[in-house]
Order: C-alpha cells, then structure tokens, then sequence
C-alpha cells in the first residue's frame, strides 16, 4: 500500500465515473465520511473537506468478522501533515474493526503501522503472508523497539485492534477494569523458562485450530473450580500422558480485552506479563486436587514470578 500514490479526487472521480453511489458514513472530527462500494464487496472511504476529497482508504474484506485488509490509501497535497489517514485508522479501529496492512508497504505505510504499534488505545500483530508451519496464528507486537527486532517486516501483515473493542466479537465480550481480576492459566512445565522472561502471549494453539479459533488469545479459567472440573472431565487429554502440566495464578492487568462464549473459559487477547503470574503447581496432574493450591500463604516471588 503507498499512501501517496493517486489522489483522492482522482479516485473520486474515477468512483462517479463508474457509477457508484456515495453513501454518507459518519465523521471525522471536522470532516464527512462518503463510503463507495464495488462490486468485489470492497469499500472505500472519502474523508470530504467540504466539496472537496482531503484523503481516501480502499479496504477489502478479511478473512475475520469485521475485518478489512486496507488496499491502498491517498491524502490531498493541500492536507498532507494533518494526521488525517492516522485519524482514520484510529475511528475505524475505534468502532470495532479489524485492519490488516499488505505485506508490501511504502515506507510512509510503514511508519503508519509502527505509529499504531505505539498507540495505547490499539493492540497490534503480525501475522506471515505466506503461512508457516513453525508460526501459529499472530505475533503480538509489544512495542515499537519489539519492532525492530524483528526481521524481514516486508514479508508479514500488519493487524491492528482496538484494546477493549466488541464491534467485532462474537459471544460475550468483557473489558477487565478497575482492580486485576484472579485467574488460573494450565500450561505444559517446559514451558515455565519461557513464561518466566515473556509472560504470557496471545497465540492460536492446536486445540485452539480444531475448534476453529482464528484470533490469538489466553485462555484461562475464571475459578479454581473451574481448574478442578477440567483436569476430571477434559483437560488432561488435551496433551500427551507424559506431559507434566503447570499451574499459573493470573493477576490480570486493568483494561486487558477478553472474549468468552462460555462461563468456565476466558480468552485474554493481550500479552500478560511475568509480573502477573505465579506459579502454583509444577505438577498439576499429581496433585490431590486443586482447591487447596490457592489457600492463603506465603508465595515467594522472585523478579515478578513466583516460584
């Protein structure tokens, strides 16, 4: 996508030209929204500065619900330095929809992702544009810097979501606020060395792909008892009879994005840092039930994660 190729009026007139019709879609701070769309089930927005095109965005639908891969996008030589492409971004973001980035991008695009990247108000991913075996689901994006180490850019989509959005989930849709909330997060113990350094991060697991999930998450249970009724009923065939399961408490941040579409399960779709977690058992498929695990006592805690 290059931002500065075609201008809006061009790409105006050529939609008139074709016969499509111009429906009003809201506004943007001082401007208007017109919506064009094409046969495809592509869309385009015209930010309108009266009469006049200031800026445009071409977006195609993507394989999510509410989610749109942006095709190219143009801002006026009369309104450039305004933010306004920015400032698009962020409402359509804003009212619940997902945006994905070619894998090829001017360097004016770039510096477009990277600035979402640092915003607080969007989470973003990275997803490989050609599928890889070794990459499950997307890679979320910390920080700017996390950008950096990261190589070969040009072969990956950017996806950008609002943090506590619901415009594009299904079932139940919670945002975290106020005081961290207790959860409990089952992973295997080989796992725990890299926990202890990343915290948990947003991923779509084998179980995850067979019951159809696309959007990264951590699940975890919402009680202890919840924790309990898996272990006997399901969750120890999830993984392999020799594998030695690990048991997380999760101080779950403020305002983290969660989605549930049932009452023992919830996904976090944000990295939960190290700081958030302790470790209550490194054995949990050993344990003579799990209530007494979470009893008031002592816990060492060492850089931020228990023992």
């Amino acid at each position: 996508m290059n931002i500065f190729t075609n201008t809006p009026r061009e790409r105006y007139v050529d939609a008139m030209k074709a016969g499509l019709s111009f429906i009003a879609s809201g506004r943007l701070g001082e401007y208007d929204l017109l919506r064009a769309d094409y046969p495809d089930e592509s869309f385009e927005l015209f930010v309108m500065d009266g009469d006049t095109p200031a800026g445009s965005l071409l977006l195609h639908p993507w394989d999510e619900p509410e989610g749109y891969q942006v095709r190219h996008a143009s801002v006026a030589d009369s309104h450039r330095q305004l933010g306004l492409i920015r400032k698009l971004y962020l409402h359509l973001i804003g009212t619940g929809m997902t945006l994905v980035s070619d894998s090829e991008r001017s360097p004016e695009a770039e510096r477009m992702w990277r600035w979402l990247a640092s915003n607080g108000q969007v989470g973003l991913s990275l997803l490989p544009a050609v599928p890889d075996e070794g990459m499950e689901g997307e890679l979320p994006v910390a920080s700017v810097s996390a950008l950096d180490a990261i190589e070969a850019r040009d072969e990956w989509h950017y996806v950008a979501r609002g943090l506590g959005m619901t415009a594009q989930m299904d079932g139940q849709e919670e945002r975290i606020a106020g005081a961290p909330r207790t959860v409990y997060h089952v992973t295997p113990a080989r796992n725990l060395s890299r926990i202890r350094s990343e915290g948990l991060i947003p991923r779509v697991g084998a179980r995850s792909k067979r019951l159809g999930e696309k959007v990264p998450a951590v699940f975890v249970f919402p009680t202890i008892d919840d924790v309990d009724v898996a272990m006997d009923q399901w969750l120890l065939d999830e993984f392999p009879e020799s594998t030695r399961l690990a048991l997380l408490k999760v101080d779950l941040p403020p305002d983290l994005p969660c989605h549930s579409d049932v009452e023992y399960e919830i996904g976090v779709r944000a990295p939960i840092p190290p700081c958030a977690l302790t470790v209550l058992s490194t054995d949990l498929g050993n344990e003579v039930g799990v209530r007494h695990l979470v009893e008031p006592e002592p816990t060492e805690r060492t850089g931020g994660f228990g023992r």
